[in-house]
C-alpha cells in the first residue's frame, strides 16, 4: 500500500532523474496521471469496501477478469502500433525485463532475510519487489512519451514476464514449504524486552 500511495511522487521523480537527460519529462503531468491511474482507484476501492462491504464482496470476483481484459487491450494496442519494431527488438527487451524482475525477486528476498524476517515474509517481500505495475507504466508511457513510439513496449513485456516469473516462483515456493521454526517473523516478547 505504501508503494502504491507513494507512486504519484516517486514515478515522476524517478522519470525526471533517470530519463530527463534524454527525453523531456513533465513531472507534474506524470504526477497527476499517476494519481488518476493508481492512487485514486485504490482510494475509491478502500472507501467502497469500507462503506459497502457486502456489495464489494459480491463484485470482487469479477475484478480480476476485468483488470486482465483491460491490460490485454492496453498491451495489444501498444504492440499493434509498433509490431515491426517490437519483433526486431523483442529478444533484447525480454532479456532486459526478465533481468529487472529477477533482480527484484532476489534483492527483495535477500534483504528481507538479512533484516531477519521469516522465510514466509521474505518470500512475500520478494514477490512484492519483483512484480511492478506494468499496466500503469504502459499507460503513462503512452500518455507522456508520445514522441517515443516504443516507450510503452518494455512495460508490456514487463506485464507478461513478471506475471509468468512471479507465478512460477510462487509455485516453486509453494512446493518447498519452509521449516516450521521459520514460518513466523521474530517478535518482541515480554521476556525479550
Amino acid at each position: 500500500m505504501a508503494s502504491t500511495l507513494l507512486a504519484f511522487i516517486m514515478t515522476p521523480l524517478w522519470c525526471r532523474l533517470l530519463a530527463g537527460k534524454f527525453v523531456p519529462v513533465n513531472a507534474w503531468a506524470l504526477c497527476l496521471s499517476t494519481l488518476q491511474v493508481v492512487v485514486l482507484p485504490v482510494l475509491i476501492g478502500v472507501v467502497l469496501n469500507w462503506r459497502f462491504p457486502r456489495q464489494v464482496a459480491k463484485s470482487a470476483r469479477f475484478a480480476p477478469a476485468i483488470s486482465v481484459t483491460a491490460i490485454i487491450f492496453i498491451a495489444g494496442g501498444i504492440m499493434a502500433q509498433n509490431a515491426a519494431s517490437v519483433l526486431e527488438h523483442a529478444g533484447r527487451v525480454a532479456l532486459a525485463v526478465l533481468m529487472l524482475h529477477a533482480v527484484g525477486f532476489i534483492v527483495g528476498y535477500v534483504i528481507a532475510r538479512q533484516l531477519r524476517y521469516s522465510v514466509v515474509a521474505s518470500r512475500t517481500i520478494s514477490i512484492e519487489v519483483g512484480m511492478q505495475n506494468g499496466g500503469m507504466a504502459a499507460v503513462l508511457a503512452k500518455q507522456h512519451f508520445t514522441s517515443l513510439a516504443l516507450a510503452g513496449v518494455p512495460a508490456v513485456f514487463s506485464s507478461v514476464i513478471q506475471n509468468l516469473a512471479g507465478s512460477l516462483l510462487a509455485a516453486f515456493w509453494r512446493r518447498r514449504l519452509p521449516p516450521k521454526d521459520c514460518e513466523t517473523a521474530p517478535v518482541a516478547t515480554e521476556e525479550r524486552r
